[in-house]
């Protein structure tokens, strides 16, 4: 009776961690306006990293050279996945932001089957079919034109694709706390070099903009909820549900990222928008879902 409870709380604790990660949408379109991408990535995972060393003290003591490698590498992905992303959203919307960004639960399953040279399953085929047509539907105008956003979006989700494989592997063999630290420094130091170099950001006239209320909640939110909280409900609950669920469940991210962007942005819900949405959602379905043998 405990382990089913845990199970429940589990799954709650991740569709939780979705509807978060569904707001935060908001707050960095939001932020986008006052705050270069690159300035907003280096707060957020600065700060979080910076609490999550504070809190970890005691812990990241047995840290190994492993473990500090491995945290680097995976910053690196996770920087250039959530630049990509965050640069993609300055120039779409949320639901094509938050739907194109799922695509990677797809292409997860394909790249394995990849790497480990096996025979792609039809319904990968499949799932990759339907996916196509529906980034088709969010991406391109009447006029046959792809949008800067969405195509910045796109890429994206390949870099979050190759970082989720990655925690795949260094989880099962390293400490997902340490990791976590290692990681979320590393994007902040290589958010904050580039956005002096490339966007030519002075760090300490912008950081006056932190004076105001409205921006610096939004900035703790995504730091500490939308980042240091989520990541690590994440890696409790995926110990307790089953890792199929899990990805199914990620992809309600990208419901609330719609349904936020609805509520405080008043979008207009059109039916290629709707169809688009639906079907990269169902892709989804299809990529993870167990198929049983007919007998």
């Amino acid at each position: 009776m405990g382990r089913i409870n845990i199970a429940k709380l589990s799954t709650l604790g991740i569709v939780l961690v979705t509807l978060i990660w569904g707001s935060a949408f908001v707050v960095i379109k939001d932020t986008l306006d006052i705050l270069p991408p690159l300035y907003i990535l280096a707060l957020r995972f600065g700060i979080a990293g910076l609490v999550l060393l504070i809190l970890g003290l005691k812990f990241l003591k047995k840290t190994s050279k492993s473990e500090v490698t491995l945290g680097a590498i995976l910053g690196v992905f996770l920087f250039l996945a959530y630049a990509l992303q965050t640069y993609g959203l300055k120039y779409t919307t949320i639901s094509n932001n938050a739907f194109i960004t799922s695509t990677y639960i797809v292409f997860i399953p394909i790249v394995n089957a990849l790497l480990k040279r096996q025979k792609l399953k039809k319904q990968y085929i499949l799932s990759i079919i339907i996916c196509f047509v529906g980034i088709l539907l969010l991406t391109v105008d009447t006029n046959l034109k792809l949008y800067k956003g969405d195509l910045l979006t796109l890429l994206c989700s390949v870099f979050f694709t190759v970082y989720f494989i990655m925690i795949d592997y260094t989880s099962k063999k390293y400490s997902a706390y340490n990791l976590s630290v290692y990681q979320f420094i590393t994007c902040a130091l290589l958010s904050l070099i580039f956005t002096t170099s490339i966007e030519g950001t002075n760090v300490i006239a912008i950081s006056q903009f932190l004076l105001d209320k409205v921006v610096l909640y939004r900035v703790i939110y995504l730091a500490i909820m939308s980042t240091m909280l989520c990541y690590l409900i994440l890696q409790v609950c995926q110990k307790y549900t089953d890792i199929k669920y899990v990805t199914i469940l990620l992809a309600l991210e990208a419901v609330f990222g719609m349904v936020f962007e609805v509520l405080f942005y008043n979008t207009a819900i059109t039916v290629k928008l709707i169809s688009g949405c639906i079907l990269i959602f169902v892709s989804i379905i299809v990529s993870e879902y167990k198929f049983k043998p007919r007998n």
